[in-house]
């Protein structure tokens, strides 16, 4: 065995000790054992650094490839990030670049960081806590600053991970609030509610999706995991984030923090890289309704405006034949060119930013599975007070790549 199997080797078997150790801080609730695993972790990823420095220049010396299982791990480390060598679990021609994802990201061997200037499609990363895609987007269209956005809609399950999570409970109540079991804050906040009782009160059981609370578990209704999360405030969804990106707790702040805000959202939805334009819709500038979940899909035809037709429809159509929303990623065929999902359609999303009038207001966008085509085609963002509750507005996470 040559030097560079023998330091590939003694990486893999480090790393393999760093991941039983992180099992065993995710698991133990014993502080001595936690403690050990976390020293082990330390200890280890020290001793990777040290293969590495040896490794990265034998592997361009000898101009061979690093090995294809040992590719996220190298990419840890923005020092290593070498244009020059060739990783071979990329497609012929595209290299490692420099760029680095945070610490609660892991890079995809298959769908790592292309060289500057490729499209951002091609940028995808998983979020450890909630396994969520992650698209990177550079500096362009409305943004002058990196940011990493989802590429999906956050769902049921997940939602539900987020609210069964030890360190979530130690910070919420669960009350009835108008016959409507809700979860909130220590100080009263609402975050979510329960859509069994949401959808009893409002005597449409037929038509029920989204979470509910059951034998002290949190736990998506029939057919809803996969669905987008709803019937959670503004504040609900910024906990999420900070909790999916696993901020500590002390920062963990109000309405807005980690969502998108308008300029970012409309950047990963409609801008065109080739083109360097704005595009009328995600998927061109043709009106194709096929394309997403919006109240034509539902209805076999299309509704133009919110006008007397549309509410005659919507008022006559029985309760399970009523739009509602599809599980997340339903519609490819309506994608951005930079890969995000639902853009258009489906649930409205929360959105970081605040109504300059009423700063109890927040923004939504991207319309919903009952909108008319009137909606999306304007793209244009309305307010609802951020502590709204809808079943048909949900939310995607977003932060700013420093």
């Amino acid at each position: 065995m040559g030097r560079k199997e023998d330091l590939e080797s003694h990486i893999r078997e480090s790393y393999e000790l760093v991941r039983q150790s992180e099992a065993i801080v995710r698991e133990t609730d014993r502080p001595k054992e936690r403690k050990r695993a976390e020293r082990e972790i330390d200890e280890q990823w020290g001793l990777i650094r040290g293969y590495l420095d040896e490794y990265i220049p034998l592997c361009k010396r000898l101009q061979v490839s690093i090995a294809n299982d040992l590719v996220d791990i190298v990419a840890r480390f923005p020092k290593y990030a070498d244009r020059h060598i060739t990783v071979t679990a990329l497609p012929t021609g595209q290299t490692l670049a420099t760029a680095q994802p945070p610490h609660d990201l892991r890079l995809l061997p298959s769908h790592l960081y292309l060289e500057s200037g490729t499209a951002p499609g091609g940028h995808v990363l998983s979020r450890e806590r909630d396994g969520q895609d992650v698209l990177y987007l550079p500096a362009c269209g409305k943004v002058s600053q990196p940011f990493l956005i989802d590429k999906y809609l956050v769902t049921n399950a997940q939602y539900a991970a987020f609210l069964n999570a030890t360190e979530v409970r130690a910070q919420t109540y669960i009350i009835l609030e108008n016959n409507v079991r809700v979860v909130t804050t220590l100080d009263g906040q609402t975050l979510a509610a329960d859509a069994r009782s949401y959808w009893e009160v409002r005597r449409q059981r037929g038509a029920a999706w989204g979470l509910t609370f059951e034998s002290d578990v949190w736990e998506p209704l029939p057919d809803s995991a996969q669905l987008p999360v709803t019937l959670v405030t503004a504040l609900g969804a910024s906990w999420y984030a900070a909790w999916a990106n696993k901020f500590a707790f002390s920062s963990w702040g109000a309405e807005g923090q980690g969502l998108p805000t308008e300029g970012q959202w409309i950047t990963v939805a409609l801008w065109d890289y080739a083109a360097r334009r704005l595009r009328a819709f995600p998927w061109g500038d043709v009106w194709d309704r096929s394309r997403l979940n919006s109240v034509a899909y539902w209805a076999g035809r299309e509704f133009v405006q919110a006008d007397r037709e549309y509410e005659i429809w919507l008022k006559n159509v029985p309760p399970t034949h009523r739009p509602r929303p599809t599980p997340v990623g339903d519609f490819p065929a309506g994608a951005s060119p930079s890969g995000m999902m639902d853009a258009f359609g489906n649930v409205w999303e929360w959105l970081a930013d605040r109504d300059p009038a009423d700063k109890g207001r927040q923004m939504i966008i991207g319309g919903a599975c009952t909108s008319p085509q009137s909606v999306f085609r304007t793209a244009t963002p309305i307010y609802r007070q951020s502590t709204f509750l809808s079943e048909v507005i949900g939310f995607r996470c977003c932060r700013q790549v420093d």
